[in-house]
């Protein structure tokens, strides 16, 4: 992603916010100076040919985020951030000095911010007085804290199928944290890395992406189609080098973050994107990877350095609720919703994960997914102790049609077999927001699906982590 240089501190005062008072700190020096100054940084112009791509911010933890910009012309920049709720004539709370990649292409993490604060930042040309669109997003709850933490989440973006109306619906919802389930881009036919840099472009240059990345805190996974369609990814004559470069575009195109992690065989190369992000005692983000570690001929979805970091973390997990990020769905579904191609086809890594959350009192555990084209919410299991686990298909955003909901439709007895009574919560191949206010003192999932067309209430509901006995 480029140099990414040590915070430049200058004579200037820090602002912090809280309980609608501001308290002003000196850090060091007389700031009037810098007084003169303050106005004129929030007043210079967006230039969207300097940065075409807007801004958003990703990996979102309590003391900072990574935040992202793509200026194709180069650097030297700088990034500002200040409170969200400041005057105009705020001094920047945080200056970095940024130098974006050959490719243009720059995310810095940040650090040093308090927590469960709202933040804005935008990317500063000072030599041509320009800068970015401005962006916005909360830092996490730190430790200790807890609260409500409302995500807005989707999946299934086709570019083919924009303009995405259940982004600008979600954006307008409030949120605290956008989460998105994967198939971001449908790349099948993208080959080089220019071509996957280009997809992404197509889809992020959208009035409803950088309406939704702009005004919140993002999270991100990976399923198929960002780097090409499931049945050529696991066939033995994978071309390991598309799958290199759009894993390549997908860590330069948005913030997030990976490491290398050679033991977890990933197609594509050594470097990972699982991990976590924890919001203070409410809520603990984990993001997986579906796709890259699977092996089907030894029964592996996930490679062993990859299950056995999800037990762990899981197991030493503080926050109330455990929020997976699970590209594919895991529900252990009726037979004719197709059992390959997810967490069902390996059932020794399966149960091992599940039963796991069992025995180590593991509570409070929802998986956020996608793939289906459907928005759905279910548990888990239908009876025992896997049934305290709920799962939301989220969204669509913007995907074909469900070919599993135009079957379904096909006769009674079909649709019969798709939703049984009492296993299928909601299902619809709509594209819709999707909002999950996860309430850990009130110890509520509160779940709305709206239409993205016209904003109908399609589903709405109350969940709480209790097992269905029997």
């Amino acid at each position: 992603m480029g140099h990414r240089s040590r915070p430049r501190i200058h004579r200037r005062t820090f602002l912090r916010w809280s309980a609608g008072a501001a308290a002003t700190i000196p850090l060091f020096g007389c700031a009037d100076d810098e007084a003169l100054w303050a106005p004129r940084f929030r007043a210079l112009p967006e230039d969207p040919s300097r940065f075409p791509l807007g801004v958003h911010a990703g990996a979102v933890a309590a003391d900072g985020a990574r935040l992202w910009t793509h200026a194709p012309a180069g650097g030297p920049l700088v990034l500002r951030v200040w409170p969200d709720a400041a005057p105009d004539d705020v001094l920047p709370a945080l200056e970095v000095d940024v130098q974006p990649s050959q490719a243009g292409y720059a995310a810095p993490r940040i650090t040093g911010l308090p927590a469960g604060e709202w933040w804005r930042y935008a990317f500063f040309d000072d030599s041509a007085q320009v800068r970015s669109a401005y962006g916005r997003f909360r830092s996490a709850f730190g430790p200790g804290q807890t609260g409500v933490v409302r995500v807005g989440a989707t999946a299934c973006t086709n570019f083919g199928r924009r303009p995405f109306p259940a982004l600008a619906r979600t954006a307008a919802a409030g949120i605290d944290v956008f989460c998105h389930l994967g198939d971001l881009n449908y790349n099948d036919d993208q080959f080089t890395l220019a071509d996957y840099r280009r997809g992404y472009a197509e889809n992020l240059d959208t009035a409803d992406f950088r309406a939704v990345l702009g005004n919140a805190g993002s999270y991100f996974v990976w399923d198929d189609h960002e780097f090409f369609d499931n049945e050529g990814l696991y066939a033995p004559d994978v071309d390991v080098a598309r799958v290199a470069a759009g894993k390549q575009a997908w860590f330069e195109c948005l913030a997030v973050e990976g490491r290398d992690v050679p033991e977890a065989g990933a197609l594509g190369g050594n470097r990972v994107m699982w991990g976590s992000y924890r919001w203070g005692d409410a809520a603990e983000f984990f993001l997986l990877d579906s796709r890259l570690e699977r092996d089907e001929a030894a029964g592996r979805y996930v490679s062993r350095a990859q299950l056995d970091w999800l037990k762990q973390a899981l197991a030493d997990s503080p926050a109330h609720f455990k929020i997976l990020l699970n590209s594919v769905p895991i529900a252990d579904l009726p037979l004719i919703w197709g059992p390959g191609d997810r967490w069902t086809a390996f059932p020794e890594q399966r149960a091992e994960l599940l039963d796991h959350m069992v025995t180590a009192q593991v509570g409070n555990v929802v998986f956020l997914a996608g793939d289906f084209h459907v928005g759905a919410v279910w548990r888990v299991a239908e009876r025992g102790p896997h049934s305290a686990m709920w799962e939301i298909l989220c969204g669509p955003g913007g995907s074909a049609p469900s070919k599993r909901l135009e079957l379904a439709a096909r006769s009674d007895a079909i649709h019969d077999q798709f939703f049984p009574p009492g296993r299928i919560e909601h299902a619809s191949g709509d594209h819709a927001s999707t909002i999950i206010d996860f309430d850990a003192p009130a110890d509520e999932i509160r779940v709305r699906f709206e239409r993205a067309s016209d904003g109908a209430l399609q589903y709405a509901a109350t969940l709480r982590c209790q097992e269905v006995e029997g």
